[in-house]
């Protein structure tokens, strides 16, 4: 998992270089949104659809709905809370698979170079301990 962040810290830095160059800390938070409606590969799902449940309405979406006219209609609060919670719910138990997929893929990848060991009594060993 410490891979994971460390690639979204490298993604966002190279992000500020190129879009900000001056006043970086405007730049942020839409840098931020943007990287949250990106689908990561291992989950099939947008950080923003795990955590919403749908796909978050960024400025883009706004004016194409202003367009289109295509706005939903109005719904009880019951109603979209129910809603609300299926999808929260199917949306996590896709992301559970495709992530399990995903790890799946990651072993396969691994075992092509990984080599079985063994190791005999009397054999000498190097053992690193972490503190």
């Amino acid at each position: 998992m410490q891979g994971a962040l460390e690639h979204y810290h490298q993604t966002l830095k190279i992000m500020l270089c190129k879009y900000c160059l001056e006043d970086w800390d405007r730049g942020v938070p839409f840098l931020q949104f943007a990287t949250r409606e990106v689908p990561q590969e291992s989950l099939g799902f947008s950080p923003n659809k795990l955590v919403f449940a749908h796909r978050v309405r960024g400025p883009f979406s706004l004016v194409q709905e202003t367009w289109s006219s295509n706005l939903s209609k109005s719904q009880s609060l019951l109603h979209y809370v129910q809603d609300f919670k299926t999808c929260i719910s199917e949306t996590l138990e896709l992301a559970q698979e495709n992530l399990k997929q995903a790890q799946d893929n990651m072993k396969v990848w691994y075992d092509r170079k990984a080599r079985l060991r063994e190791f005999q009594v009397g054999n000498e060993v190097l053992v690193l301990l972490a503190l």
